[in-house]
Formats: C-alpha cells, structure tokens, sequence
C-alpha cells in the first residue's frame, strides 16, 4: 500500500513539471504530442523534445519528409503522420526510430518509398501504408522487419508484387492487400506467413486462385476474395485452410465451383457466393460445417439446385437463393438436413412450381417444432437485395401452384424470427390447398399481389394482427356457396381489425361485395 502511495505520489509530481510543449501542438501526457497544420518539410522546426514516446502528425502541407525530421528521437514508439499531403520520404527519415512500433503513414500522397527507409526500425509491429498512391514496392522494403505483424497496403495503386516481399514477415498476422490494381499473386508470396489469421485480398483484379497460393497459412481465419474478376479457383484450394471461419467470394466472374470445394472447411462460419455467374452447383459442395449459420446465392444464373444440396449444413439458420430469373425449379429434398433454418428467402426467381415437402426435414433431426418458427419468405419488401439478415421474399416469380405438403401446420404454426410467414405474394398464385393456411399465430401473412386468391383455402386465421394479407390481390370469382361460406368464416377477424375504417382502407383492400373480382387499380399493386 505505502509503496503504490509512494507511486502515485512520484508521478503526481512529474505531471506538476513543466513540459515544453511546442506552440502548435497539444501535449496531453508528458511523453506524446499531436500536432496539426504546418509544412512537412519543417517538422524539425516544430521543435518537438527528443523524450517523446508517441507522435500524432496530421493535416500537414504537401511536401517531403525530411531526413532530419525525427533527428535523436531514440525512444519514440508510436509515429502517427496520417492525413496529410507527403509526396515522398527520404530515405534517412525515420533511421534514429530504433525503438519504434507503430508506424501510420496513411491517407497521403505517397507515390514510391525507398527500399532502405526501414532498415533501422527492426522493432517494428504495426505498419500503414494505405490510402496513397504507391504503384509498386520495392523487394527488399520489408526486410528487416522481422517483428512486423499488422501490414496494411490497401487503397493504393499496386498492380504487382515481387514473390519475396513477405519473405521475411514470420510473425505476420494480418496482410491488407484490398483496393489495388493487382491481377494475380506470384507463387511463393505467402510462403513464410505460418501465424497469418486475416488476409484481405478483396476489390482488386484477380482473375484466378492458384494451385498452393494458400498451402502455408495453417493459422488463417478470415480470407477476403469478394469484389475481384475471379473466374476459376484450382480444386482443393481450401482443403489445408483447418481453422478458416470467414470466407467471402462474392461479386466475382465464377460461372462454376470444383467438386468438393469446401469438403474440409469444417470451421466456416461465414461464407458468401452471392453475385457470381453460377450456373450450377456441384453435387458434393459442402462438408459438415457445424458453425455456419447464414448463407446467400443471390444473383446467380442457377438454374436448379442439386438435391440435398445443403444436407451437411446442419446448423444453417439462413438460406437466400434469390434474384435468380433462370431458376425455374427445385427438386425434392432440395432443403433436407436443414433442421434449425429460420429464414428461407426464395424472392425474384423464375419458380412456376414449389415441390411437395419442400419444408419437410428429415425426421432424425428432431421433434416437429424444430422447424416451427421457420419464416418462409417468398416475396420481397422493398429492395433488400443485399447480403443480411434482413434479406425478404420472393417476388417477381410466377409460381403457380403451392402444393398442400409445402408447409404442414406442424412447420409453420408459430411466428418466425420477425413474426412473419409468407406464401408466394408477388407471384401468380392460382391456388392454395386446404390445409396450408393453417396457421395459429404469425403476425405478417404475406398472399398479396397475385392473381388469384382463393378464399374458400381459408380455414382458420384467428390471431393474425396485420391488415395487408390480400393487399394487391385479384379475387377468384367463386361459387355463390363457397364464396358466402368463406366471406362468412372471416368476416369477424376482419371486423376486429379494420372496424368501420372505410375511407383509411378502401384503397388498400379489393372489394368483397359485388361478383369478387374487384382489381386494385395499377399504382397499388406496382
């Protein structure tokens, strides 16, 4: 206690000393100083002590740093110079940072670096050299910087790379090559990263994955792909990837994926293919992955999905196969295996059947309520077309028929994650068997904007809470019989919702007076 009294007391006194901070400079602790304005070239001028540990540099004028910038600072740790307007570096700038750990030279103007300029900073952990117009790197830049574990070379201009670049990085950790200009990834360039965990290749221009690029990063948990002209990836490009979680390769140029691409990606957890030109999947794509819970095939030319395509996928709680106007069907047992899926988004598609048992899960999987309060989304809510959770619907199709087997009252009797079933709305609905409406307590029962809605299908919609449920919809003229049976089934729910509110909802339901094919007009269904 008398000793951490001591302490304190030590330090209260070195606070109450005066420190020579410069004038155009906060100098909050004794050891760090954040400077802003002036020119580059005249950093020296600053007249910044030499005891300093950290150094935040920021909005300074276009020009060069100087060699004699950072003159006797021995012990300076941290060297922030970030959003400034530096064009070059000289190459003796930073050689008295022996000490340095942290070098940020982002958001500048920097064209080229010299090959030397680290040389002396061998103690380094942490480099920024993003958001600059760097067009190529010299091989022997990152030599000496055997400690270095966080590179960040992305948002410049590189459209090359020398194989033995990262040849002495051992303990990288995380590689940010994202935002370039580059085409391909010379053999051997990631040779020497054993401890690589992320690597981030994405919104760059490379058109294939090679043979062995991947083979030496054992520790790889995060890759990034997305965003490039990939048209091919080499089979089993992933296989010695064990402890990959997170792999993106959407919006690339993938017309196919090799048999078996992701057999032995057991720890994946995130996985997007979404935009790609696929025009079929595999019969064997996916190995068992416990831990992956989203997937999304949105913007595809597929044109039908293998069976059981999905069956490995155990764990999987959302599915989108959407924005795809060649997929006209899908078979039996396409989403077999997938007991715990929450969200099933089949929107905008070019579907004109659904198959019978297209909800039905095997039986090993557990008991009925295991797919319970699956949220069945064939129609979409606004444009959310893009990669979420929030990913909605199916509309746009020209389904037809719902089989009675689709969704069995034990497969959709309770609310989804949002409180929402839908059943195909937006497509050309002509019927709907007996059986699959019922269901007990869903909030958003989704049957508008088709063409035909058969009222007598209803058997009993007791607890619905939204209005909307036949919103846009073109009613089947029916029989007189069936048509006063059905009006008369509903006609208490629809009262307890909607009252004598004539005036607020007359133009957003169809009549249900006359001969039951009133048509909302145009700009109600767009």
């Amino acid at each position: 206690m008398l000793r951490r009294t001591l302490l304190c007391a030590v330090l209260g006194l070195l606070r109450a000393q005066p420190f020579p901070c410069p004038p155009a400079c906060k100098c909050v602790f004794r050891d760090a100083a954040q400077c802003s304005g002036g020119d580059v070239a005249r950093i020296a001028a600053l007249g910044l002590p030499t005891n300093l540990t950290h150094i935040l540099l920021f909005g300074m004028g276009r020009g060069v740093l100087q060699n004699h910038s950072f003159s006797g600072m021995t012990v300076l740790q941290r060297l922030m110079l970030s959003d400034s307007h530096i064009s070059a570096v000289a190459p003796g700038a930073f050689n008295d940072l022996v000490k340095l750990k942290t070098l940020r030279l982002s958001r500048n103007k920097i064209t080229h670096l010299p090959g030397a300029l680290l040389d002396k900073t061998v103690l380094l952990e942490q480099l920024f050299l993003d958001h600059n117009a760097l067009r190529g790197i010299d091989q022997s830049m990152f030599q000496k910087l055997v400690n270095l574990q966080e590179l960040a070379l992305n948002q410049n201009q590189l459209d090359f790379l020398p194989a033995s670049l990262f040849t002495n990085l051992g303990n990288l950790k995380l590689l940010d090559l994202s935002g370039n200009n580059l085409t391909h990834l010379p053999g051997g360039l990631l040779g020497a990263q054993a401890k690589l965990e992320r690597l981030l290749l994405h919104s760059n221009r490379l058109v294939s994955l090679d043979s062995g690029l991947l083979n030496g990063l054992g520790a790889l948990t995060e890759l990034q792909l997305h965003r490039n002209h990939i048209r091919s990836i080499t089979p089993g490009a992933f296989d010695r990837l064990p402890n990959l979680s997170s792999l993106t390769l959407s919006r690339n140029h993938l017309a196919f994926l090799p048999s078996a691409l992701f057999l032995h990606a057991h720890n994946l957890t995130l996985l997007t293919l979404f935009e790609n030109p696929l025009a079929e999947l595999p019969g064997v794509l996916f190995g068992e992955m416990g831990g992956l819970q989203e997937l999304w095939l949105n913007r595809t030319q597929l044109r039908t999905l293998p069976a059981a395509a999905f069956r490995n996928l155990s764990r999987l709680r959302s599915l989108g196969v959407t924005l795809s106007p060649r997929l006209s069907a899908l078979p039996q047992g396409a989403f077999q295996g997938l007991g715990e899926l929450r969200v099933l988004s089949l929107h905008s598609n070019g579907l004109t059947a659904l198959p019978d048992g297209l909800l039905t899960f095997s039986a090993s999987l557990g008991p009925p309520d295991h797919s319970a309060r699956l949220a069945l989304r064939l129609w979409q809510q606004g444009d959310q077309s893009h990669l979420g959770s929030s990913e909605t619907g199916c509309e746009g199709q020209e389904a037809t028929d719902a089989p009675a087997s689709i969704a069995p009252q034990t497969s959709l009797n309770e609310e989804g994650p949002a409180g929402e079933v839908g059943l195909i709305p937006g497509n050309q609905a002509t019927q709907l068997p007996a059986g699959v409406l019922l269901i007990n307590t869903g909030q958003h029962l989704g049957l508008s904007i088709n063409q035909v809605f058969p009222l007598s299908g209803i058997e009993r919609l007791s607890l619905f809470r939204r209005r909307d449920f036949l919103r846009g919809g073109q009613l089947q003229c029916a029989s007189l019989g069936s048509f006063l049976l059905a009006i008369a089934s509903v006609a208490f729910w629809i009262s307890s919702l909607i009252g004598c509110e004539e005036q607020t909802h007359r133009r957003r339901w169809p009549s249900l007076v006359g001969d039951g094919c009133a048509r909302v007009p145009a700009h109600e269904r767009a």
